[in-house]
């Protein structure tokens, strides 16, 4: 997959973005980011109205699930922990970057704030857009929706969640619950920032620094806290998954990796860059800062 119509790279647009900084806030030290009681305060710490906001500077994905859900011939899209992200509404009201047959897909949007969910049913009314948003915590289980359910699972920041703190306790629930949602041939898409190894972590639940990438101290504090607090592992004795999600293929694109993430093993990964295709798998996971197309490689992760 190639995200060269995208144009070309400017750097400095997403490392200036202020999700993506190296400085490690309160809450972040905390651990707070699965508390519901956190996000309703940060959708409200400005006093103004809700509006879009679309995680991580990931513009570019739309057009990457798109194309995801006519690999898999699928018919549904779920967008978990969707907070105020236009992603979904992209995908109904379709662009020259989307396919046409994706306006007709089934759309569920699932977030356990209420006030970002509210906000987006009112988005869903005034632009006339069936999509389903609903308020749910999937660490409490995505009652109401069938198991094997979906094509498309999107996870832009969702995981994130689970790295640190308390939140690692729930992480094992998450994983198991996105499993049984999506369907036997179907992706999950995950987009994450945090620090871990996701191969291992999906491998084995144990969350490990990722040295390999930008920002990450190998004996940060997170790190260190998490390794402590990896007692929610996700392994039998063989060292298989219970959760049965793998990395497949990953794509490099704008300092970010996206997750394409199979039920069922992974018999050889694909690594491309989402710049230009180019096949990266002979030097994955040591990789160099940029393609020779221009597109940043290495993935930036908070430490």
């Amino acid at each position: 997959m190639s995200f060269q119509d995208c144009g070309r790279l400017d750097n400095s647009e997403y490392l200036e973005d202020p999700v993506l900084s190296n400085e490690m806030t309160e809450d972040q030290e905390s651990g707070s980011f699965d508390k519901v009681e956190y996000w309703s305060k940060f959708y409200k710490s400005d006093g103004d109205e809700l509006e879009f906001y679309e995680w991580y500077s990931a513009e570019w994905l739309p057009e990457f699930v798109s194309t995801e859900v006519d690999k898999v011939d699928g018919d549904s899209v779920l967008d978990i922990g969707c907070g105020t992200s236009p992603l979904l509404f992209t995908l109904a009201n379709g662009s020259s970057d989307t396919s046409e047959r994706i306006q007709e897909l089934k759309l569920v949007g699932v977030d356990f704030v209420e006030e970002a969910i509210e906000f987006l049913k009112k988005e869903a009314i005034a632009q006339s857009v069936d999509i389903d948003f609903r308020v749910m915590d999937v660490t409490q289980g995505l009652q109401g929706i069938r198991s094997s359910s979906f094509s498309v699972v999107v996870d832009k920041g969702c995981l994130d969640c689970f790295v640190t703190g308390e939140g690692t306790s729930k992480l094992a629930g998450y994983l198991k619950e996105v499993a049984r949602v999506l369907k036997g041939n179907g992706s999950f898409l995950l987009l994450p920032v945090n620090f871990a190894n996701i191969r291992h972590l999906l491998q084995t639940g144990e969350i490990v620094a990722d040295t390999d990438a930008d920002g990450v101290r190998s004996s940060s504090a997170a790190a260190l806290e998490a390794r402590k607090r990896a007692d929610s592992a996700t392994t039998d004795v063989q060292g298989t998954s219970r959760h049965g999600l793998e990395v497949h293929h990953i794509v490099l694109y704008q300092q970010k990796h996206l997750y394409i993430c199979k039920l069922g093993p992974c018999e050889k990964l694909s690594v491309t860059c989402g710049g230009c295709g180019l096949n990266m798998e002979a030097s994955y996971p040591k990789l160099d800062k940029q393609c020779v197309c221009g597109n940043a490689l290495r993935r930036f992760a908070l430490s």
